[in-house]
C-alpha cells in the first residue's frame, strides 16, 4: 500500500503539474482497467486487487513524457536511470508469490502507449525580427529612421513526434479491441498460451519459490489422463480429466485445500478418469 501511494506522488503529481487532472485522471482509470482486464484473460483463477496497473500506467506515462518531450527537461539524465531503476524494482518485486504482475505489465504497456498520443507539449520558437521603421515629422523636417525588433511565436514541431503518435494510436486501439473480444467472449487463454500468465506473474528466484499452480502427474505416467491444478489463492485444488468416464472431455473435480499428495491425487485421478 505505501508503495503504491509513494509511486502515485511520484509519478502522478509531475505529470498533473505538467498535463492537468483530467488527462492524468482518464490514464489511471484507462490503465487500470485495462491491467485487471488482462489478469483476468491471462490468469482467471487469480483473485487479485489493486491499483497496481494504474501505478505502473503513470509510470510507462513518464517515460513517454521523457522520450516526446526530451529538449523541454533540463534534468532529464539524472531523471531517466532513477526511473528505470525503479522501474526495474517494481516489476522484479512483481515476480514474488500472490503479486499480480500481468496486471503490472500490461498497466505500463498501456500507459506508455496512451503517452506518446496525449502527453505532448507544443514547442514555440521566438523569432526576431528586425524592421525599419521611418518616421516622417512632416513640416520640412529631416526623416529619422529606427530599427525596430518585434518578436513572434512560431509552432515548432519535429517529424518524430507526429510518428510516434500516428505509432502508438492504432496499437492502442487494437489492443483494447483484443482485449475485449478476449475479455467477453470468453477465450481460454490457456489453450491458446498456456505458460503466458504464469511466466509473466511468478518465477523463482533466490528470495522466493512460486506455488505451482499446474501440477501434472508426468511422472506418474498420468499425465495423459488428467491434469492437477492448485490454487493456492482460494485454498483449492481441481482435477481435470482428459476424458471422462462418460467419455467426454471435460470432466473435472474440485477439491478442498492445496497439500494433498501425489499418492492421494494420482488415486483420485484413477478413480474420476479412469
Amino acid at each position: 500500500l505505501m508503495g503504491n501511494i509513494m509511486g502515485a506522488l511520484s509519478y502522478g503529481l509531475p505529470l498533473e503539474r505538467n498535463f492537468g487532472w483530467v488527462r492524468v485522471a482518464l490514464l489511471w482509470v484507462v490503465c487500470g482497467v485495462f491491467g485487471m482486464a488482462c489478469s483476468c484473460i491471462f490468469l482467471p483463477e487469480v483473485v487479485s486487487l489493486g491499483a497496481s496497473g494504474a501505478i505502473t500506467g503513470l509510470m510507462g506515462a513518464t517515460f513517454s513524457d521523457i522520450i516526446h518531450n526530451w529538449s523541454m527537461y533540463a534534468d532529464k539524465l539524472k531523471t531517466l536511470p532513477l526511473l528505470f531503476l525503479s522501474g526495474a524494482l517494481q516489476f522484479f518485486l512483481g515476480l514474488a508469490p500472490y503479486v499480480d504482475n500481468v496486471s503490472h505489465v500490461s498497466g505500463f504497456v498501456a500507459g506508455l502507449l496512451i503517452g506518446f498520443v496525449f502527453f505532448y507539449k507544443q514547442r514555440f520558437d521566438v523569432t526576431t525580427d528586425h524592421v525599419v521603421s521611418i518616421e516622417d515629422r512632416g513640416y520640412g523636417d529631416e526623416a529619422t529612421s529606427q530599427v525596430v525588433k518585434q518578436s513572434r511565436m512560431r509552432k515548432h514541431e519535429r517529424c518524430h513526434h507526429w510518428c510516434l503518435m500516428a505509432t502508438a494510436g492504432p496499437i492502442i486501439v487494437v489492443l483494447f479491441m483484443t482485449c475485449a473480444i478476449l475479455l467477453f467472449g470468453k477465450v481460454d487463454m490457456s489453450g491458446i498460451c498456456p505458460s503466458c500468465g504464469e511466466s509473466v506473474n511468478c518465477y523463482d528466484t533466490f528470495l522466493w519459490t512460486c506455488p505451482k499452480s499446474y501440477d501434472t502427474l508426468a511422472d506418474q505416467g498420468m499425465q495423459p489422463m488428467c491434469v492437477v491444478k492448485k490454487f493456492p489463492a482460494t485454498q483449492t485444488t481441481q482435477i481435470l480429466c482428459k476424458e471422462g468416464k462418460d467419455g467426454e472431455a471435460g470432466h473435472q473435480l474440485t477439491l478442498v485445500g492445496v497439500d494433498q499428495g501425489e499418492d492421494y491425487l494420482l488415486t483420485v485421478c484413477r478413480q474420476q478418469c479412469l
